[in-house]
């Protein structure tokens, strides 16, 4: 059994199901071609699933969307390198169903059917919605540094390098 070995019975027929359940049509072949794109992205991403598989919950998600018609197989493969991407992006307080629900809304909504800029849309979102906690880092010399978002201002009117101000550089 090697690294490509994947549970293709049970992971088309869910494939079907799903699809039918949104009232996407999907051949065999293409039902095929959805669980060998996942099963590429899980070994290339080196990601495991347990209980129901990416590309079943992408299925889902997106075979309603009005952007599936003519072309719903090149979407939903591309869809599906897209989670696998935005997946290794972010860290596992990110859950996948938030994932999904993003790129969903970034898809139907803004991107119009675009999965590339969905992607773009929906990792701008997650990243703003990231837990970003205080830390601190020490240099080579014992100095240590602290930076906590709470206390974090953006002032763009700092002073600069010799106490002249930024917007008053001649440059």
């Amino acid at each position: 059994m090697g690294a490509d070995m994947i549970l293709v019975k049970g992971s088309q027929g869910d494939i079907e199901k799903a699809a039918r359940g949104s009232g996407l049509a999907l051949t065999a072949e293409q039902v095929r071609d959805i669980v060998e794109a996942e099963s590429a992205c899980s070994v290339e991403h080196g990601r495991v699933s347990f209980g129901e598989s990416a590309a079943v919950r992408i299925v889902r998600e997106f075979a309603g969307s009005p952007f599936m018609s003519g072309n719903a197989i090149e979407v939903l493969l591309e869809l599906t390198e897209v989670f696998y991407e935005l997946r290794e992006g972010f860290p596992a307080s990110i859950t996948d169903a938030a994932i999904l629900e993003t790129l969903a809304d970034a898809f139907d909504g803004e991107a119009s059917g675009d999965a590339g800029l969905a992607a773009v849309l929906t990792s701008e979102s997650l990243s703003r919605r990231m837990d970003y906690s205080a830390y601190e880092i020490a240099d080579g010399d014992g100095n240590v540094y602290r930076w906590d978002p709470d206390e974090w201002h953006d002032d763009v009117t700092a002073d600069g390098w010799c106490g002249e101000r930024w917007e008053d550089t001649d440059e």
